[in-house]
This record gives C-alpha cells, structure tokens and sequence, in this order.
C-alpha cells in the first residue's frame, strides 16, 4: 500500500508499507436431531480455520433470554436446555489466534413434550384389566410406547394393553411415550385393584318339595 502527499509548495513524499491480509475463519455448527423442551440439546462446532491461525474463543447466544445467563457459553461443544418450545437463533461467534473473526446463525425449533395420560377398565383382582391412552393424546402421534405395571416387573410396549392383577391392592403405573419428534414424556397414576367378593350362602332345611325354601 503505497500513500504519496502533496504539500502547497509542490512538494512530495512517498511511504509504502506491505500489510499482510490474513483469512477469516468460517464459523458452522450443529446441533443434535432430538430438539424437544426441558431436554439438553447439544451443540458441535464445526468452525474451519481456513488457513489463518487457531480458534482461541467460542461465544455462543442460545436465542433463550429467558434462561438468564444460561443464555452464554464459550465452550466449544455446549449443551443448552430450552425451557419452553418455539423457535430459537443461536448465534455463534469465533476469533482466531490473528484476532480475526466470524459468526453463524441457525434457527433451531424447539418441540413441545407429549401431552400423557391413561385410563384403566374392569380394576377387579384376577380379571384383565384394560389400559388405554386418553385425554388430548392422539394416538398417530406417538412413535413408541412402554408400560410398567409396577408388579412383578412385568411391562408391555402395546398401545392398548391389558394385565392381571392377582393380588388386591394399590399399585403405581408408569405410561413412558416418545412421539413422532422423539420426544419424550411419561406419567404415573396409582391404579387401585378391588378384591373380589368371596360367594356364600345358605338355605332353610329341610327342604322339602312344594314348599318355600329360605336362600340366604
């Protein structure tokens, strides 16, 4: 770079200096396929040098101001959790050991967990009792299902199964669905199994043909 000054007496002067233009880095990353709220979404740099020298510093903005100052991170491969589902532009900034720069910009939508929740039929000791989806779940929805029946360790991955309670009593029943987005979501509701009744009776002796018997 050459700079010539001309002063009022015609005068001149010429300085010139080589400045030395270094590469920019080029910021990318990436981000895990499992984008569901209240789980931690990874991130992965993927920043190249481009020939200039080392990255010294990774400044991430998560888009999430509500987070506070989970917002931030300089960690090269960072884990965020979104509290709440929507759309996100994560910023990520990098700067090089020759002080140069650059950022990327992805928008990262964030799905909504699974509305749960169950209902049970015929809750009576030694009869197959029914478990079914319920409330706002619509079933085309949900990719994988799994069932704990809390007793005898005894599971189901069926949509609509059915189990045999041999014994009376209270027992904790866990409904664990991921959906179409693969996020996940479960519930537990305490099903209570009614004892069945024990029959008896007696009747009148004697009993005699064309008379009344007494059936107690």
């Amino acid at each position: 770079v050459t700079l010539t000054i001309l002063a009022s007496d015609s005068c001149t002067d010429v300085e010139t200096h080589v400045v030395n233009i270094l590469p920019n880095p080029i910021a990318n990353f990436s981000h895990d396929t499992e984008t569901c709220e209240d789980s931690g979404l990874q991130f992965n740099d993927l920043t190249q040098t481009n020939g200039g020298g080392s990255i010294i510093s990774w400044d991430w903005d998560f888009g999430d101001p509500v987070s506070g100052l989970d917002n931030f991170s300089t960690e090269q491969n960072p884990v965020h959790v979104y509290a709440n589902p929507g759309s996100y532009s994560v910023v990520l900034a990098v700067t090089t050991s020759n002080g140069c720069t650059d950022t990327d910009t992805l928008v990262v939508t964030i799905n909504a967990n699974p509305v749960v929740g169950f209902i049970t039929f015929h809750e009576c000791q030694n009869e197959a009792m029914n478990f079914a989806p319920a409330g706002s779940m619509t079933t085309a929805n949900f990719a994988n299902w799994f069932w704990d029946f809390d007793h005898n360790g005894i599971t189901s991955t069926m949509q609509s199964p059915t189990h045999v309670y041999d014994v009376p009593g209270d027992y904790e029943v866990t409904l664990t669905v991921i959906d179409i987005n693969g996020c996940p979501n479960s519930i537990t509701q305490t099903v209570h199994v009614t004892a069945q009744p024990t029959a008896g009776f007696t009747y009148e002796t004697p009993a005699c043909s064309d008379s009344e018997i007494q059936f107690n």
